[in-house]
């Protein structure tokens, strides 16, 4: 079981690559990071600065704040669970959107984002991704007093909500 994780946190840890940290010791011990950067280099620069990087955002399915006052979600566990393994403390980057991650991504904020991300074309052209670990079914979700479509056909001429920078936007 243990293998098992390993590989998962090694490679699904490292689906989403970018270095950057204000600290003047992070600086010296991670350059800015290419997408061809191989993960036995990241890992190198991770164990040099000692502090795992992870940028996600508050969300049941993610990363919150439990009644207790400790992080919980999925992706912190898995993040908080990499970081004991590489023997290196998590840094939580939070961030209010999945465009706020990319972005945060992009301005190398963090070393991977663990944030539910959707891999999409787009975002697998400038990022590297893991392997992915869950399934997601997108489903359209009606008020009970209004109109319950039952097909695609249905739907046409109704006001539809997605947020903004995801992947079924």
């Amino acid at each position: 079981m243990r293998c098992l994780w390993k590989t998962l946190f090694i490679v699904g840890g490292l689906f989403l690559l970018a270095a950057c940290d204000n600290s003047e010791r992070a600086n010296q011990a991670i350059e800015p990071m290419a997408k061809a950067q191989s993960e036995d280099e990241l890992l190198s620069q991770i164990k040099a600065v000692g502090v795992l990087k992870v940028i996600t955002r508050n969300a049941p399915t993610t990363y919150f704040i439990g009644r207790d006052v400790m992080p919980r979600g999925p992706e912190f566990d898995m993040a908080d669970s990499f970081a004991s393994f590489l023997g290196v403390e998590l840094e939580v980057v939070e961030k209010n959107s999945i465009q706020a991650v990319i972005s945060a991504l992009k301005n190398k904020e963090g070393h991977i984002a663990a944030a539910g991300l959707t891999q999409t074309k787009s975002r697998a052209a400038e990022f590297m991704f893991g392997p992915s670990y869950q399934d997601i079914t997108q489903q359209v979700v009606c008020r009970r007093d209004n109109v319950q479509p039952e097909s695609i056909e249905e739907l046409i001429g109704l006001d539809i909500m997605v947020a903004a920078g995801t992947a079924y936007s």
